[in-house]
């Protein structure tokens, strides 16, 4: 008889327990306005792109930021995460039993100067 490997058959386990991403969801209508850039960077011209891992509730909601790659720019580093807390809902991760689950997710914030 040949030999069974175990550790093959709860890698496969593992990965079908594996959550479906969660999805950003808007609310309607446009979710970010002119006042969410940053004053000082929206004065001196700076635009950017900030990257971020956060934690979606099985609500939707972001109840954790880190800014993990910089834009260069400290104030729209700094208004990345609370913007994505204030703001932003998400279609929570379905776990393999379909129940929703928690999940950490990456996500970029790319700051576009308004158009004038």
């Amino acid at each position: 008889m040949g030999r069974t490997n175990m550790a093959g058959g709860l890698a496969l386990v593992a990965l079908a327990l594996i959550s479906f991403s969660a999805e950003a969801q808007e609310a309607g209508g446009s979710w970010m306005t002119d006042d969410d850039y940053p004053a000082k960077a929206l004065r001196e011209g700076r635009s950017g792109l900030v990257e971020v891992t956060i934690t979606v509730s099985p609500k939707g909601k972001v109840t954790d930021c880190t800014v993990t790659q910089s834009s260069g720019s400290s104030d729209l580093d700094a208004a990345t995460c609370p913007f994505f807390v204030r703001k932003m809902r998400f279609k929570p991760a379905i776990d393999a039993t379909g129940e929703k689950v928690e999940q950490k997710v990456v996500k970029r914030m790319n700051w576009t100067l308004p158009q004038r």
